[in-house]
């Protein structure tokens, strides 16, 4: 039988995997001869590749090694070293072996065979060992697979320079990153033109491939930006403006001062202490995760690297570095772990949080005194903990115990599942397409019979009775009810909940914390008089009735002072008019009288920054607490609080005093 080029050597498109499902149909056998297929094929990559630097692999997959004729010694040898000056690697899929003690792998004698089957594996372990190639059985093939399938990139690493060490050391090293998220395909970058509906009414997906025309005769998808105003209005380009926030303000900042504004840095990686790993846990790392190298070639540099991982690894510590990636880059604390193994020693970079970037949450907590577990429900607990271990539930090769669902093992179903979409589609058959799992099965080994887990959940449904809980009417929240001061009844609730939307009132107010139901402690300045209110309703706390009057007195001093104009007086006048009308209220005058007229004192002078507040407080008449309000005779009259109100007069310079000092200037110049 003659063997023949089923495909040329080419990129994998739509044909290659339609001839895969297509022509080869699975469970049928083949009867050829593996040797002539080998020489086909390095004659082939051979020809097309010829010297240029591609990693050639050719995968033998048979279940038998028998050939019809034989090999000869020569002939095997002539083979073997065209395969060595083209360095080639072969692989053998379908057959068993075993391995000696220098690894190479040798036939397994004494399963039956033949004289001339056990001649003909030793004629493929030959190769396979001369070509550093690999033997497994079918099962194991996919492994290998997938490895051979990984993207092969040139090492791009986003650091490269030198690892400062102290005042006169410096190591040259590289940063890279071995893991990296495969991301679907943009539709910007496969979809050339709209798809158009087909004979049948369905839409119809069509791919940029080689069958089909040049991106460029196709309508291209384009993206394009307009940049309108609060009205609608179409603004150009040229018209926009660098700005800022700052509060609650926005900064513009001219082009020109750009440069002055950026905070310079120079690329470097300086160490700068060594500390216990225990000081650094594994919450505080951020970002991905890089291996610090010596550069390619470099011994010196990676014996001085090595020495100080494994250094590093022996004292149980790790290294603390300030990093800058690039020129005029943020500057960025980062941590350095020794990561050793057998074949290679390396540092592990991970970044470290600045104290802007830590979050503190207040967290309850799991210590549960009131209906704590028993032991039969802890011991549950634990026997679930232990039937889900997967640290031994999967077999290697040699069938030794093995972590399952490893991240190396494990696809991403949504690639999967994206793959077969656009297969499905290009081929019309997306209708008829099977489910994901379909997909995964051939791919996914079983693991371990888990029928501990039965076992454990029936322990769990005995020993947790999980009851339906019902919905309590007296904690249901609606948003009327949220927002309304007095409480409202059940009745009512229901007929809110049920009936049409009511109108809100103008005494409806509303706070964060009031609406979570939290107790209000402190006055802040986002919703300032709501909090005030809140905190004076405690009626039965007088410290904190005490602490809101001392609160709102310094948000609205702190309000004035951070102001950049009078739309931002507002907020701090309510709390003024809140606090006065509370004061009234409560007959307490003197609070709010003595606490104004210290005010006053920083505030009425037109070079302060709240002269405008005041002018404020003037015009909305918001003066002392008068005698007629409290009925209290010792309280200020209403002339008293006019008078209070009155404008502060500036003694102003006589022109003539200003000609006379300005002789006397000149004079004094002469």
């Amino acid at each position: 039988m003659n063997i023949c080029m089923q495909r040329e050597l080419m990129k994998p498109d739509f044909k290659l995997v339609q001839m895969l499902k297509e022509d080869i149909e699975m469970g049928c056998e083949y009867s050829a001869d593996w040797f002539d297929g080998l020489i086909v094929s390095i004659k082939h990559l051979d020809v097309v590749i010829a010297k240029k630097k591609f990693n050639k692999v050719i995968w033998v997959l048979t279940n038998d090694v028998n050939t019809p004729n034989g090999i000869e010694d020569d002939e095997l040898e002539s083979v073997m070293n065209k395969i060595k000056d083209a360095d080639m690697r072969v692989n053998f899929v379908g057959l068993k072996v075993d391995e000696d003690d220098n690894g190479d792998y040798v036939p397994i004698e004494g399963d039956g065979e033949t004289e001339d089957e056990l001649r003909a594996m030793e004629q493929v372990c030959r190769i396979a060992n001369a070509s550093h190639g690999v033997i497994m059985e079918f099962p194991w093939a996919f492994d290998k697979l997938r490895e051979e399938g990984y993207k092969r990139t040139k090492s791009n690493p986003i650091f490269k320079g030198k690892l400062d060490i102290g005042n006169d050391f410096a190591l040259p090293v590289q940063m890279l990153s071995r893991v990296k998220e495969t991301l679907k395909p943009s539709y910007k970058q496969s979809s050339v033109y709209k798809p158009e509906p087909t004979s049948n009414g369905t839409l119809k997906l069509e791919l940029d491939s080689g069958d089909m025309p040049m991106a460029s005769s196709l309508n291209e998808v384009k993206r394009t930006t307009e940049y309108t105003d609060v009205d609608g209005k179409k603004i150009d380009k040229t018209r926009l403006q660098t700005s800022y926030r700052y509060g609650a303000e926005t900064v513009h900042v001219p082009d020109y001062s750009d440069p002055l504004i950026q905070y310079k840095t120079e690329q470097s990686m300086k160490l700068i202490c060594f500390t216990p790993k225990n000081n650094i846990p594994p919450s505080l790392l951020m970002g991905d995760t890089y291996e610090l190298q010596p550069p390619q070639g470099d011994v010196d540099a990676y014996r001085a690297l090595t020495a100080m991982i494994r250094g590093t690894e022996q004292a149980g510590k790790v290294g603390i570095v300030r990093t800058v990636m690039k020129d005029n880059k943020d500057v960025a604390l980062g941590v350095l772990r020794p990561h050793v193994r057998e074949t290679y020693a390396t540092f592990l970079y991970n970044r470290l949080p600045f104290a802007d970037d830590m979050r503190q949450f207040n967290l309850p907590s799991l210590q549960n005194t009131k209906t704590p577990p028993t032991r039969d429900q802890a011991e549950t607990i634990d026997n679930l903990i232990d039937s889900m271990d997967l640290m031994e539930a999967d077999r290697d090769l040699d069938g030794d115990p093995r972590e399952a669902y490893q991240s190396k093992n494990t696809l991403n179903p949504a690639l999967q599942y994206y793959h077969s979409v656009v297969f499905e589609t290009k081929a019309d058959n997306l209708a008829r397409m099977a489910p994901l799992e379909s997909f995964l099965e051939p791919v996914s080994r079983k693991i371990d019979d888990r029928s501990a887990d039965e076992r454990v959940g029936r322990l769990i449904a005995d020993n947790f009775e999980l009851k339906a809980a019902e919905k309590s009417k007296s904690r249901v929240r609606s948003s009327f009810n949220a927002f309304k001061k007095t409480p409202i009844d059940a009745a009512e609730e229901d007929a809110l909940e049920n009936g049409p939307d009511i109108p809100m009132g103008a005494d409806t107010e509303s706070s964060i914390l009031r609406i979570a139901g939290d107790r209000v402690t402190q006055v802040g300045t986002i919703s300032p008089v709501s909090d005030f209110k809140m905190m004076m309703t405690q009626t039965e706390d007088l410290k904190l009735r005490d602490a809101a009057l001392v609160q709102i007195k310094e948000v609205i001093q702190d309000l004035v002072a951070r102001s950049m104009g009078e739309e931002h007086l507002v907020v701090p006048l309510d709390c003024v008019r809140t606090l006065r009308e509370t004061c009234v209220k409560n007959v307490d005058a003197a609070s709010f009288n003595d606490w104004i007229k210290e005010y006053k004192d920083e505030i009425d002078d037109p070079q302060s920054h709240g002269y405008s507040f005041w002018h404020l407080l003037v015009e909305n008449r918001l003066s002392l607490i008068t005698q007629d309000e409290t009925n209290n005779t010792a309280d200020p009259s209403a002339i008293e609080a006019d008078k209070f109100l009155g404008a502060k007069t500036v003694k102003e310079v006589a022109p003539a005093e200003q000609d006379s000092d300005l002789d006397d200037m000149m004079d004094d110049f002469e």
